[in-house]
């Protein structure tokens, strides 16, 4: 209750101060260090504040290893809005407090670059923070999303409908999971960890791409794939975890969220859209190893592939709306692919008649 009217006093004292502004002239950013004042006199927790004017509180001292600016690091976080709205978390307990169908986002430790797009004032949390620690956040807007307002920095999108004013502080619970100077090297060793944990899978390319035949497909020579064919399919992409980033696959998707379109005037399928990949020498449209993947099967078949970031999205990953769960960089992947129809080229070979001798010069 004494939390209640603190909140709906600090929302009070913020438009106070606005309009107090507009008779004053003040700067935005005078106007914010006031509601920062505010804010901390109510909340004496707020006691540590750096030179650059971050608040920072330790929860929890870590034990581990302190990133450095070249380094990538997981991160768990919560982020609210002084008036105690959450607006960006990874964290399940807050997704079912609001209600949100949790299958319909992935949920774990963002994955971020600390030289890359981040809050200012994460970054300076993160470079005094060492593996396993825990902190709570009060970030001013210069720190944070400035004049923007809060937008999206990792693979974790804003809660849906959340949205934090320009010029506004914000704060954040965060802890540094892990911290991780060789990227490619864990991804590798992802990978490995999965193939040793579920049988049938082989190697099929560098120990960085492996396959797991489920059914055969045809035997019949026109049915086989190579550059030319042109290849109808079905199929689900996973993370690591199970969790499935994007498929074509309407009871897939039915237990994720609604990523492809279904049942439209152009389908190939009752199940859904096909997708239609074009074999060739240079590129076909798709990632390395589910092309790779595709090369081994035949109409009719269906199997799995797993692979590294270097034969997927690689350094870069695949950002995507807030609707769809974006692809990390150097993150490894699954598939399960259905080869559902394959077309060859008709072959344009013609058989040459074999030349004979003269009559008289035969010997039959």
């Amino acid at each position: 209750m004494h939390s209640y009217i603190k909140v709906l006093a600090l929302a009070a004292l913020a438009v106070g101060l606005f309009s107090c502004a507009q008779e004053e002239d003040v700067s935005s950013r005078t106007i914010e260090d006031r509601i920062i004042g505010a804010y901390v006199n109510q909340n004496p927790i707020w006691k540590n504040k750096t030179e650059t004017g971050l608040y920072l509180n330790v929860l929890k001292e870590g034990t581990g290893v302190t990133p450095t600016i070249t380094d990538w690091v997981m991160v768990k976080f919560t982020g609210k809005t002084l008036e105690g709205d959450y607006f960006h978390t990874t964290d399940t307990a807050v997704f079912n407090h609001l209600d949100y169908h949790v299958n319909y986002f992935h949920i774990v430790p963002d994955f971020l670059y600390m030289a890359g797009a981040m809050p200012q004032g994460f970054r300076e949390a993160l470079l005094k923070m060492k593996e396993g620690g825990k902190v709570d956040l009060l970030i001013p807007s210069y720190l944070g999303f400035g004049s923007y307002g809060a937008v999206k920095f990792g693979q974790m999108p804003l809660l849906p409908d959340a949205y934090v004013q320009a010029n506004r502080p914000v704060t954040y619970q965060m802890e540094l999971v892990k911290v991780i100077s060789k990227p490619r090297e864990y991804d590798s060793l992802l990978v490995d960890s999965y193939v040793s944990k579920n049988s049938g899978f082989v190697n099929i390319k560098d120990k960085a791409v492996y396959f797991r035949e489920i059914e055969k497909g045809s035997a019949a020579a026109s049915d086989t794939i190579g550059n030319g064919s042109k290849v109808y399919v079905h199929y689900a992409g996973y993370f690591l975890d199970n969790y499935c980033f994007d498929t074509n696959i309407k009871a897939i998707s039915d237990t994720f969220a609604p990523y492809a379109p279904y049942g439209s005037a152009s389908s190939t399928s009752a199940d859904g859209d096909t997708l239609v990949v074009s074999m060739s020498a240079t590129s076909s449209g798709v990632v390395k190893g589910f092309e790779l993947a595709l090369r081994k099967m035949t109409k009719g078949a269906k199997a799995e592939v797993v692979f590294t970031s270097t034969n997927g999205y690689g350094i870069t990953g695949q950002s995507s709306s807030s609707s769809k769960p974006s692809i990390a960089p150097y993150a490894p992947l699954r598939f399960y692919i259905v080869v559902d129809k394959v077309e060859n080229p008709v072959s344009t070979t013609t058989t040459t008649a074999a030349i004979l001798p003269p009559k008289l010069l035969r010997k039959y």
